[in-house]
């Protein structure tokens, strides 16, 4: 069952903005994490941004929430919004 707050933030994502362009819809990790760090290799990219994730306990608590759990390979809209909260735009 979720807590009060966890509630509340799954309100809120609901009206955060997905990313646009090509990072819309359901989109591949890499190519979101190439998006985040484009200058890396395409795995290490993926690799990065795993980490910013689990480093950042407030985004990856929140993408917990809409279902994103670290093996996943794809991002759907809901998460890019919870990426682009926290991460900013890329």
């Amino acid at each position: 069952m979720l807590s009060t707050s966890d509630l509340r933030l799954l309100e809120e994502i609901k009206s955060w903005e997905p990313l646009k362009g090509d990072l819309s819809g359901i989109v591949p990790v890499k190519q979101v994490a190439l998006q985040y760090y484009p200058d890396y290799h395409p795995q290490s990219a993926s690799r990065a941004l795993r980490m910013s994730i689990k480093s950042y306990p407030l985004l990856s608590h929140a993408l917990s929430l809409v279902g994103w759990t670290s093996p996943k390979r794809n991002f759907t809209p809901r998460q890019t919004a919870v990426l682009a909260h926290y991460l900013g735009t890329p």
